[in-house]
């Protein structure tokens, strides 16, 4: 939640086009219970809550994990090569 209300704040003003005014009215409450959660589930880490948070951490490097480089195409130990302006 704290991350989607930081996005709010970002893109608000523009997106929007909220004053800061009215970003701030918005945002100070939600950061503030947001603040709140993080606060009394940041006690239950040390007994048991750090396998959740691996957990989830996992999840998020494996989506983000980028592709890995093309391999060369081969036929019979021979490396083809594409010529120029011709898709791989």
């Amino acid at each position: 939640m704290l991350t989607t209300t930081i996005q709010m704040i970002a893109l608000s003003p523009t997106l929007w086009h909220w004053s800061k005014l009215a970003v701030a009215a918005a945002s100070v409450p939600l950061l503030i219970v947001d603040g709140m959660l993080i606060a009394a589930n940041l006690r239950k880490i040390p007994r048991g809550g750090w396998f959740p948070v691996t957990v989830g951490n996992a999840f998020v490097h494996f989506a983000y994990m980028p592709e890995p480089p093309p391999t060369p195409r081969t036929i019979r130990g021979v490396t083809l090569r594409a010529r120029p302006g011709l898709p791989q």
